[in-house]
């Protein structure tokens, strides 16, 4: 997918639909660092492919990483509004405490409102599925998830 041959990516995708673990550390780094927000949206199209993953916690992980793209860009607005998107999929505690507690705090100093109410995420000391571990050394270490799922 980095070579954007994404076509390519589906197919293969669809040969290992079944498997239990997907990593893609490389990915979320490339969306990262690169700001490649394309990237990004492919990879949300291509985990449903995945019959065995958690779905919810890899589409969380995704789109952290592209918020993360956005607030690094200083776009806390647009991060703001990928996050709605991405509520409409998934919950607030699918998406990395770290990434939401930057777009709130860009959106803060920009004089803008943070409209989730974040008290218990920033209670949560520990994620409740034991089978997403850290691996990454990314923005988001702090809880950046590779799903094994």
């Amino acid at each position: 997918m980095l070579n954007k041959k994404f076509d390519e990516a589906f197919t293969i995708a669809k040969e290992f639909e079944n498997e239990k673990f997907v990593q893609y550390r490389q990915l979320l780094s490339d969306i990262r660092t690169n700001n490649n927000i394309e990237l990004g949206y492919k990879l949300l199209e291509i985990l449903p492919n995945f019959k065995e993953v958690n779905h919810s916690a890899n589409l969380g992980i995704v789109y952290s990483a592209i918020i993360d793209s956005y607030v690094n860009q200083g776009n806390a607005i647009e991060a703001s509004k990928v996050l709605d998107k991405a509520l409409e999929k998934i919950t607030l505690g699918d998406i990395n405490k770290s990434a939401i507690l930057r777009i709130k705090k860009n959106l803060e100093s920009q004089g803008e409102t943070f409209k989730y109410n974040i008290d218990n995420l920033e209670k949560k000391t520990n994620f409740k599925n034991s089978n997403i571990h850290s691996d990454d050394s990314s923005d988001s270490s702090d809880d950046e998830k590779v799903a094994k799922v």
